[in-house]
């Protein structure tokens, strides 16, 4: 398992995109006046496949319901206003070329809100460490 080390704050007021629940592309602070426009894989979790050859309908109707709870989860951490989003990350070993991360929004006094752990209440995400047997669709199919 890919350790995650850095803690960086995302840039909430600049565009994202969220691809499914969790996969995502958004602005990282990289400190000095420095913004990075990134593509992140959350860490831990796996939600279902917008699209691919296997993709069943059921899996693209909870991966688009998955991405909109993800969008709603971000705007509710930028609306509270006391928040900041996070993410530690650490360059993700998959052939994609994405990072993986752990997304939370954090208050002043340290309260975190976790999105995968948001997800995963909702039935939307799984606990994954991305071998066989743990991704949503071999725990839902």
């Amino acid at each position: 398992m890919t350790e995650l080390q850095h803690i960086r704050e995302v840039k909430t007021a600049l565009p994202r995109r969220i691809v499914d629940g969790d996969t995502w592309w958004c602005y990282v602070d990289l400190g000095y006046r420095q913004l990075g426009y990134f593509e992140f894989r959350l860490h831990g979790w796996d939600t279902p496949e917008k699209q691919g050859p296997l993709t069943t309908e059921l899996e693209r109707q909870v991966a688009r319901s998955a991405a909109a709870v993800a969008t709603a989860w971000w705007n509710a951490q930028i609306q509270a206003g006391d928040r900041r989003i996070l993410i530690q990350s650490e360059k993700d070993p998959e052939k994609y070329g994405r990072w993986l991360g752990v997304l939370w929004a954090e208050t002043a006094s340290g309260q975190r809100f976790p999105l995968g752990e948001h997800l995963a209440i909702l039935g939307l995400a799984v606990p994954s460490d991305g071998t066989a047997g743990t991704r949503w669709r071999d725990v839902h199919g």
